[in-house]
């Protein structure tokens, strides 16, 4: 879309150079020339403004994608996040429950070593 609208400028540019000429060499059209050159003028400005209102349309699109994006991250990381507390409660309970066998396992051992020294 700029494209054209580019051209579209710089031909009105060149075209108000051209009436400003004229208008210098030529006392009897300068008023009607600078009627003609002010719609120029005013037609230049508003292909200027769609211009840079595009510009600035697609500025904002990549600032939105950019935010999704952030959005989207935050909400990965957060998950991630659980999952990772997930996993290591479970190995925590898993050691907790090793720990725990392994002191049943020496009480037992030390009661059957008492039984003996008692025998």
């Amino acid at each position: 879309m700029s494209e054209p609208l580019i051209v579209t400028a710089v031909a009105l540019v060149i075209a108000l150079v051209v009436i400003g000429v004229v208008a210098v060499k030529n006392e009897k059209l300068r008023t009607k020339l600078a009627g003609v050159g002010l719609g120029i003028a005013g037609a230049l400005a508003a292909v200027v403004a769609v211009l840079t209102l595009s510009k600035e349309k697609d500025r904002a699109k990549e600032v939105s994608a950019s935010t999704k994006g952030v959005r989207t991250g935050r909400q990965d990381a957060k998950a991630d996040a659980v999952d990772t507390e997930k996993e290591i409660d479970e190995e925590v309970s898993k050691e907790e429950a090793a720990h725990d066998e392994a002191s049943a396992e020496q009480d037992s051992l030390k009661n059957m070593k008492r039984e003996r020294l008692k025998a």
